[in-house]
């Protein structure tokens, strides 16, 4: 605009100058005329030589902090009078010691912002674009602005510490320790006793009978083997919706809490669901196989982190299509809101096939007490979750 009145201006002048035969006014011309050329050609080339860098860590546990350092580089040998620089960013993260900073940059030279996120919900963001925006060297253009690209950070769930979990198995031998002498691994001895009528000759240890001077078997530690697969149901229509996105909520921090207890106790552990991933959203259900590791915890909190309430896959109809491809004996951990007749009887089906479950709800149930029954008539765990206290507290 600046430059539409300059040109009129400019050829008003050039008309006094003719009429009055006046060559200093031509002069005044020239020079407006240059001014502008050169001001619109710096200002093309302040943002065509800029670069930009934002650095930070894409990954953050709920309720850290996030650093966030920006670098901005002048590659020309052009001074930059002013640029103005915006962040755009999530309002669930946003802090208020972010905001448009305008600075001027040497040839050659760089200036350095840094901010802070507070990663107080989990889910899976995106930190940007970043707006640049600069004028010419006079100020007779309006501004131009040029765009960043984006980052993404990820905020993992909540992790409640569960220090223990009865997990039902039905195969003989493993790696976790159990209350119940049901099964005991040779590989894990914990101590001697003196032999009783019965007791296999393969349990005598030779050396500490010679010692002892009587015969003594070796004592093997009890320990079930467990593989675990999370069934996480995020179907909008089976939460209350009254409290229905607290419950989901609830839901996932449940389903991150029990594969954090799992993979830190070294077993594997997988995880389905029906939720969203903002990452695949058109996507009905989600899979990650049953594996063991750190790198397949990462992969489940990542995965927990950015799922949402969808309308749909049906929970049981989940179920139905994933147990064929679980190995026998994997424990089911059902993590779902308001019970249905169809899950039970997917449940049952599962135990007649090999697969014990325990069932988590974590929306308010009216008549649990009837559903707890039932579930204890299938052999099926039932428990009622209503806040992250009583998952913390329920498995001292």
């Amino acid at each position: 605009m600046v430059g539409y009145y300059l040109f009129v201006f400019s050829a008003f002048l050039l008309l006094l100058a003719v009429f009055f035969h006046d060559t200093s006014i031509l002069t005044v011309v020239y020079l407006l005329i240059g001014v502008f050329i050169i001001s619109r050609w710096w200002r093309d080339r302040i943002l065509a030589g800029l670069e930009f860098h934002r650095r930070l860590d894409r990954r953050a546990m709920l309720g850290e902090t996030v650093r966030i350092r920006l670098e901005v580089i002048n590659r020309s040998w052009l001074p930059i009078p002013w640029i103005r620089i915006h962040e755009s960013l999530p309002v669930e993260l946003a802090v208020p010691n972010f905001h448009r900073q305008a600075v001027g940059l040497a040839p050659r030279g760089r200036t350095v912002c840094e901010y802070t996120l507070q990663g107080h919900k989990r889910g899976y963001y995106r930190i940007g674009p970043l707006y640049v925006q600069s004028g010419d060297l006079f100020g007779m253009e309006e501004s131009r602005q040029r765009q960043a690209p984006s980052d993404n950070l990820t905020i993992y769930p909540k992790i409640v510490p569960i220090r223990r979990l009865p997990l039902p198995s039905f195969s003989p031998m493993g790696a976790l320790r159990f209350h119940q002498p049901l099964y005991e691994d040779p590989s894990r001895v914990v101590g001697k006793r003196d032999y009783q009528s019965g007791d296999s000759l393969r349990r005598i240890d030779w050396k500490a009978s010679a010692v002892a001077g009587k015969l003594q078997v070796r004592q093997f530690e009890p320990a079930i083997s467990v593989e675990v697969s999370i069934f996480l149901n995020l179907s909008a229509q089976d939460y209350e919706p009254r409290s229905r996105i607290d419950a989901a909520e609830l839901a996932i921090v449940t389903a991150a809490s029990l594969a954090f207890y799992v993979g830190g106790k070294h077993q594997p552990v997988g995880l389905e669901t029906n939720g969203m991933d903002l990452l695949e959203p058109e996507q009905a259900r989600h899979s990650i196989p049953v594996r063991r590791g750190n790198a397949q915890l990462m992969l489940l909190l990542e995965k927990l982190a950015r799922l949402q309430l969808t309308d749909g896959t049906a929970f049981a109809e989940l179920l139905r299509e994933r147990e064929p491809a679980l190995s026998w004996g994997t424990t089911l951990l059902v993590i779902t809101g308001m019970p249905e007749a169809a899950l039970f009887d997917e449940l049952l089906r599962a135990r007649q096939s090999g697969l014990p479950s325990i069932v988590f709800l974590t929306a308010p149930v009216l008549r649990f007490e009837s559903f707890e029954n039932r579930a204890h008539s299938l052999g099926i765990p039932l428990y009622e979750i209503r806040s992250e206290h009583d998952l913390e507290r329920m498995f001292l």
